[in-house]
């Protein structure tokens, strides 16, 4: 089992955040969903561009994964949001080796695999891969970090949740952003930009053809839970509201595929949401139950 300490983590090639200039097609239709239009209208006129994207893509599944339980998690009192400085906690570790442990058990194997550029995100792929047996041919990204809370980050949630937040975001939870700069200087994003930055990342780096190859891939995407969540909002196209109500624990299974097919078949379908079997009392059990015990048949001679 894994047993380093919780600081070191090996990464591998960076994708640099790409930021889109203003003449970018798609970075101006965000700009103006962000500014515009409405929810619906914005996934109507995402409907119709994936439907014209499609012969120009490829047929993928892609697991997204949370990270496992950081020091961050374990002050659930405040909002951690990109919290740079969190890495796995002791907990956190053996929730990586368990997921491992069950990716292998189940015969998954990724093609690709990418990361966010988070200490903590970067640890749980290393950990998972490791007891995978899959050498770590992990891709990092900005693109992939966890939503910026702004001036929020590292304050108390009940500080935080006054009236006066909780009104503004009934009104529009999808474009609220949280007022003043985190740490690190940068401005809060809200859900609505998250979402688009996440599945800008995942058009251009994973469902893009490549060549002539069709064969079906299989993705790996190491994340955060509110990333995630945003970015199955733009796949299943809920109300907004909805993504603070969809649970991802720490390392839970999502599974979502691309399909290139022709008419209803084709585009996005959402096969699993938080998936945490492998953390349960069962899978404790199935473990348990592997290690044979000393009989006459199996004591060693």
């Amino acid at each position: 089992e894994h047993r380093g300490p919780r600081g070191s983590f090996a990464t591998g090639p960076s994708l640099a955040h790409n930021r889109k200039n203003e003449e970018d097609p798609l970075h101006m239709a965000e700009c103006k969903a962000a500014k515009e239009l409405t929810v619906v209208e914005y996934d109507a006129a995402e409907s119709e561009r994936e439907v014209e994207q499609r012969p120009n893509r490829r047929k993928v599944k892609i697991y997204l994964f949370r990270h496992a339980e950081s020091t961050a998690n374990e002050r659930s009192d405040l909002i951690g949001g990109r919290a740079p400085t969190a890495i796995l906690s002791t907990k956190g570790e053996y929730q990586a080796v368990k997921l491992g442990k069950h990716l292998k058990f189940c015969g998954t194997t990724f093609d690709e695999i990418y990361c966010s550029s988070s200490k903590r995100a970067i640890q749980t792929a290393n950990i998972v891969l490791n007891e995978m047996g899959q050498t770590p041919n992990i891709v990092t990204s900005d693109e992939l970090l966890e939503q910026c809370h702004g001036g929020w980050e590292g304050r108390v949630r009940k500080e935080v949740a006054t009236p006066e937040v909780a009104a503004a975001q009934a009104r529009n939870i999808w474009r609220y952003q949280p007022e003043g700069l985190n740490t690190d200087g940068l401005e809060a994003e809200s859900p609505q930009q998250v979402e688009a930055r996440m599945h800008r990342f995942v058009e251009q780096n994973i469902l893009a053809r490549r060549g002539v190859d069709d064969t079906p891939k299989t993705v790996a995407i190491f994340g955060h839970g509110l990333a995630c969540k945003f970015f199955l909002r733009g796949v299943m196209q809920f109300n907004p509201l909805m993504s603070r109500k969809i649970r991802l624990d720490n390392t839970a299974i999502t599974e979502v595929e691309y399909d290139t097919a022709k008419g209803s078949r084709g585009g996005w379908n959402v096969l699993r949401i938080n998936d945490h079997a492998h953390l349960t009392e069962a899978a404790a059990l199935v473990d348990k139950s592997q290690e044979l015990p000393e009989t006459p048949m199996n004591v060693p001679l």
